[in-house]
């Protein structure tokens, strides 16, 4: 059960929220869930500065997993903490509603670009699979990739800037501690269009990939059959030649 402490001005009453939860359950938990943000900072970071640093690994590919890495740092930077913030607090929110508005358009922004990227890569592996030569022509071609993950980080703070521009009204009666949005419209419409849509193309994808892979292995082993029959002739017209010779001594 929460306990609240209430402040009187002028002319409302304003509360806010204790917990029953003991701080230092609190406090380890926070420190526990802590681990995982640092760890998607120091991962994402030594990603980022491989790919910077050594320019062996300037294709096309790794530049797609640095703005993948891009996208994941910045939501270990700028939203996980948060959430464990929230965490340690009880699941209350005391910075404000404009701060919970920046918090929920940087989630949208940075996850719905690490989606959009994972789609292009998906599509990056099935050409590797079904057009290995042109591919490999392109491989280096990091001009392309630059674009389209510019293109994708607009799209993402396309979808996510109405949530700092007034689309999360809040009703009056709902708690000023809570971090959320109210707008369900929007949010079903942004989870399809972010989450949804890019996640069945991803999973038909690789499904395309799977498909191309069994063909081709299909295909390897009929080449493969059809390379030792002529040898398989060979060698018993050669043993029946032997034969034969032998008999005619």
């Amino acid at each position: 059960m929460n306990i609240s402490s209430c402040i009187m001005d002028s002319t409302t009453l304003q509360c806010s929220p204790k917990l029953a939860i003991p701080d230092h359950e609190l406090n380890i938990s926070g420190l526990f869930f802590l681990i995982i943000p640092t760890i998607t900072v120091l991962g994402n970071s030594m990603v980022i500065i491989a790919v910077l640093r050594f320019k062996t690994l300037h294709s096309a590919i790794n530049f797609l997993i640095f703005g993948l890495a891009v996208a994941d740092l910045l939501v270990g930077l700028f939203v996980m903490p948060y959430a464990v913030y929230v965490h340690v607090q009880g699941g209350y929110w005391f910075l404000g509603s404009m701060m919970c508005d920046i918090y929920s358009a940087i989630d949208v922004a940075c996850s719905t670009a690490s989606i959009l990227i994972l789609t292009v890569i998906s599509f990056d592996r099935y050409r590797a699979v079904t057009h290995p030569i042109s591919y490999s022509h392109k491989s280096h071609d990091t001009k392309r990739v630059i674009f389209i993950m510019a293109v994708i980080w607009v799209i993402s703070l396309t979808l996510a800037s109405p949530m700092v521009l007034g689309v999360n009204i809040r009703p009056p009666d709902v708690d000023p501690y809570e971090c959320r949005f109210y707008n369900p419209i929007f949010s079903i419409s942004s989870s399809i269009i972010s989450f949804v849509i890019p996640c069945f193309i991803v999973l038909f994808v690789y499904i395309r990939i799977m498909i191309a892979l069994r063909q081709r292995q299909n295909l390897s082993k009929k080449q493969h059959w059809s390379y030792l029959r002529p040898l398989k002739r060979l060698n018993s017209t050669l043993v029946q030649n032997c034969f034969r010779k032998r008999l005619g001594h």
